[in-house]
């Protein structure tokens, strides 16, 4: 993946300068694969994979305006089948691709405000 990104949402519990949290939502990513078998290059995509996210996180308000997180997630971009795919002169076979992966996250945050 070259890049990636979410539309999410956040629940969480606050207790003084804490706030403990999920969070999920919708995901994307930009994906470049091709598998090399036999030394014969097969399979190859470029493309935009949808899919979602979900994790939690814990947050502290070191101040008003500044705040530091963080934060796990698990992100499944689905399934994909090609095939048959050729490996070879009269050899074919299926191919499967999945894609997920998973994230700790480190976020520092400033509120900008008109006071």
């Amino acid at each position: 993946m070259d890049w990636f990104g979410s539309v999410r949402g956040r629940l969480g519990i606050a207790n003084d300068h804490w706030l403990a949290y999920f969070t999920g939502g919708y995901a994307y990513g930009h994906v470049v694969n091709g598998d090399n078998i036999a030394g014969v290059g097969v399979a190859r995509f470029d493309e935009v994979r949808n899919g979602w996210t979900i994790g939690g996180g814990l947050e502290y308000a070191f101040m008003n305006d500044l705040t530091a997180r963080i934060e796990y997630r698990h992100t499944d971009y689905g399934k994909k089948s090609y095939g048959p795919v050729a490996v070879g002169p009269g050899v074919f076979v299926p191919h499967t691709f999945e894609l997920t992966t998973n994230q700790v996250l480190l976020g520092l945050s400033y509120k900008f405000s008109s006071r």
